[in-house]
């Protein structure tokens, strides 16, 4: 990494996270603990590397629907004798956008972070969980 950001270029790292560093979920504990020292350790970062032109920000994701994760959930309507779309609608009736995420909606986040959109974005944390986190 060489920025020059007099010149125009600049470096960006993008940590990705998962929910529990803004809203704690009860049975992730350790996750709880580990995501907060991340963010922290970002916030950290950017404060550290901004006057040399790197940006540090965070995404923190809800349920992407990876194909591991959709694994899980097949898993979960088989043993509850339910379809994937039902167990699905199930898992994310407390989500505002009724869905989880889908790795190109990630994708598509990720790289506005590493693009010029991010230019003057530094030390945040961007949720991306279909409205799911109820913290400010």
């Amino acid at each position: 990494m060489n920025p020059e950001p007099v010149n125009g270029r600049r470096a960006k790292i993008v940590i990705i996270s998962g929910i529990s560093s803004a809203q704690v979920l009860g049975h992730y504990a350790t996750s709880n603990v580990l995501r907060c020292a991340w963010i922290g350790e970002a916030k950290t970062l950017a404060f550290a590397l901004g006057a040399r032109g790197i940006h540090v920000n965070t995404l923190s994701l809800g349920g992407t629907l990876s194909p591991w994760y959709r694994e899980g959930i097949e898993k979960r309507a088989d043993a509850a004798g339910i379809t994937f779309d039902q167990r699905l609608a199930e898992e994310t009736a407390n989500v505002p956008l009724g869905k989880y995420g889908e790795p190109a909606e990630v994708a598509v986040a990720v790289e506005g972070l590493l693009s010029h959109f991010s230019d003057h974005m530094t030390g945040l944390n961007i949720m991306h969980d279909g409205g799911f986190t109820r913290s400010y």
